[in-house]
């Protein structure tokens, strides 16, 4: 069975790498620039990482046996938005799309959200529970936990972790991106609200003013439909993910 996290990854060098995988160029013309935007020794550490970054970020097709980068919504946010906008949305995408860090985060949601501390040793335990006393089991649990530090949410201590953030504030056009991205990686194109917002994904997001985001953005982006036992939206746009 594949993990599918085996290495941590800094969000830094996603959005880097993000803004040079224009659509239609070649990817092995870029990974010597890839190599040097992830600063760790060893070219196998640095392929490992980008496998990673490749299975959740990139968009790729392959041409005549060699890979292009394909048009990817990513791509065209980390052009418009600065680093520092678009870094929570790094992490909702790895909540979207990767099952054990969305495993493990919803093991953190269910025990250590709501405590001071997180404790390391019981998430591996849960972890092998669910998919086999392994090795790769316990790294990956480590992985996500370093990737949380990274995107300044943990910060190790003794017991050991405790939180930075366990919400952040966005602007209404990134929580936008975030509904549709959403959307484009569960395949749906009705959505539930209430389902949405109590998702793994939008765990460390502010969702209390998605409202006003789900109005100012009705008719352009999706319909928005309230009724007394349920809002929900229908998304009109298709976009690349």
């Amino acid at each position: 069975m594949m993990i599918g996290l085996d290495r941590s990854f800094k969000p830094e060098w996603v959005y880097k790498i993000l803004k040079l995988s224009k659509p239609g160029q070649k990817y092995k013309d870029l990974e010597p620039e890839f190599n040097s935007i992830i600063e760790i020794d060893g070219l196998k550490s640095k392929k490992n990482i980008m496998t990673i970054i490749r299975r959740y970020y990139l968009r790729l097709y392959r041409k005549n046996g060699e890979e292009f980068f394909d048009k990817n919504h990513l791509y065209w946010l980390s052009i418009k938005y600065s680093f520092d906008t678009i870094k929570p949305l790094l992490l909702f995408i790895l909540l979207c799309r990767c099952d054990i860090a969305k495993f493990i985060q919803e093991k953190i949601n269910l025990k250590y959200l709501h405590n001071g501390h997180l404790d390391r040793q019981a998430l591996y335990i849960s972890a092998m529970q669910k998919y086999g006393d392994r090795r790769v089991v316990k790294y990956a649990v480590g992985y996500y936990l370093r990737i949380l530090q990274d995107f300044d949410i943990l910060d190790p201590n003794k017991k050991g972790y405790v939180w930075l953030n366990k919400k952040v504030d966005c602007p209404s056009y990134l929580l936008k991106e975030m509904v549709l991205l959403y959307g484009a990686y569960l395949n749906l194109k009705e959505i539930n609200v209430q389902t949405m917002i109590n998702s793994t994904p939008f765990t460390y997001i502010t969702t209390s003013g998605i409202e006003d985001v789900l109005r100012e953005y009705n008719s352009s982006e999706w319909a928005y439909q309230k009724r007394l036992n349920a809002t929900k939206i229908i998304i009109k746009r298709n976009i690349d993910a």
